[in-house]
């Protein structure tokens, strides 16, 4: 049996017990990921912090060079790279244009300019985005209510603030609002 038979089965079960998520070309990823960070990989235990998104993650493993792929780790999480930018700027070569450049201050605006409109995205978007329900454990097939999601995301609400990218922090639950007509309960607080 080959290696690429095990992995395919490997899929398949782990699929089976743990659901979505598993896929062949996942679990190379997740391969990868340990190879490449593997301080990351003992989080539990403390000794290291997870700071960019398991998408920022899977977009640096593409990087094969240990110190380019160190640098955009760094510029991803000092610039608040989206995860576009991030990936506009290891598919442009910018660390390997910026080392070579004469000029650092050009290469870097025009980085600046054409990722511009990738570092504003829709605020919403992050609703819409397929993965921040996976990790809460829910399936794209289910209809949940409003609390089932605040429930969710209260019990993970470490992986949530990750997912969301670097600078959020939760601030309240059930915040009462009170207003000159009436009062509003708002879920959930998060800036």
């Amino acid at each position: 049996m080959g290696r690429n038979s095990i992995i395919k089965g490997l899929s398949k079960r782990i699929t089976a017990s743990y659901g979505k998520g598993f896929t062949k070309t996942n679990l190379y990823g997740y391969k990868k990921f340990y190879e490449m960070f593997p301080n990351i990989f003992h989080a539990v235990s403390g000794k290291s912090r997870i700071l960019l998104s398991w998408t920022h993650y899977r977009i640096l493993i593409q990087e094969l060079n240990n110190e380019a792929r160190t640098w955009y780790e760094q510029e991803a999480l000092m610039q608040n790279w989206s995860t576009r930018t991030l990936q506009r700027n290891i598919s442009s070569q910018y660390y390997f244009r910026i080392l070579a450049s004469q000029r650092k201050d050009l290469v870097e605006k025009e980085m600046l300019e054409l990722t511009a409109p990738l570092q504003n995205p829709d605020p919403t978007e992050f609703i819409k985005n397929p993965v921040i329900g996976e990790f809460l454990g829910f399936t794209a097939d289910s209809s949940y209510r409003e609390s089932d999601l605040e429930e969710a995301i209260i019990d993970n609400l470490e992986e949530f603030l990750l997912e969301m990218g670097k600078g959020f922090a939760f601030v309240a639950r059930q915040q009462h609002i009170h207003t000159e007509k009436r009062d509003y309960f708002i879920d959930l607080v998060i800036s």
